[in-house]
């Protein structure tokens, strides 16, 4: 009996508020930042590889995922760019700064690659899906 009231009582509730409608993920907040941030997550992991490469001694393989980072962020993020060019310009100046001193071969630090590689993780979260 106290089912079959809760099942009642379900479906009245459906009847009268339009049905039990699932909020999807990608529609709240929360999943708009997580859909934004599945999208740098390439990116966040190419900074990572860099600072890796960096700190291991391996010049060249952070050179080179340097240059793939700049490539595949330029080319990965135009639709972002388009949306909101404000905030693609902020992220793109981040990385420009992580990856400046491994493609125009300047002097490195590693505090400071590590902070530009923190800065530019930042700036990722302002991507909007």
């Amino acid at each position: 009996m106290k089912t079959h009231r809760l099942i009642i009582a379900a479906f009245t509730f459906a009847l009268f508020t339009g049905g039990f409608a699932a909020v999807s993920r990608a529609e709240t907040p929360a999943g708009k930042a997580s859909a934004a941030t599945d999208k740098t997550q390439p990116y966040r992991t190419l900074a990572g590889e860099i600072v890796a490469a960096f700190k291991a001694g391996d010049k060249d393989k952070a050179v080179a995922k340097a240059a793939e980072l700049e490539k595949s962020f330029d080319a990965g993020t135009a639709d972002w760019k388009a949306r909101d060019a404000a905030n693609w310009k902020i992220a793109d100046k981040a990385m420009d700064a992580l990856i400046k001193p491994f493609t125009k071969n300047k002097p490195l630090e590693a505090d400071k690659v590590q902070a530009a590689h923190d800065d530019f993780v930042e700036k990722l979260k302002l991507a909007t899906p």
